[in-house]
């Protein structure tokens, strides 16, 4: 939802499609959102995280029989 939500906001790149095929640069109202420039800061900051946690992935493995 989270993904949509920030989508529709976009404000800076965003185009809507008119009935005629064509676009249309979407009025911008309100603080400028760009949704890809969001989505990176986004990853960067996970992966900025991940490398941060004592946590790390360990694969599963078979049960010894």
């Amino acid at each position: 939802m989270d993904i949509l939500k920030t989508c529709f906001a976009d404000n800076v790149k965003a185009r809507r499609l008119l009935p005629d095929g064509a676009y249309q640069p979407v009025p911008r109202e309100g603080p400028r959102v760009r949704a890809q420039e969001r989505f990176h800061q986004q990853a960067v900051e996970a992966v900025r995280l991940a490398a941060e946690s004592p946590e790390r992935f360990r694969a599963l493995r078979a049960p010894k029989e």
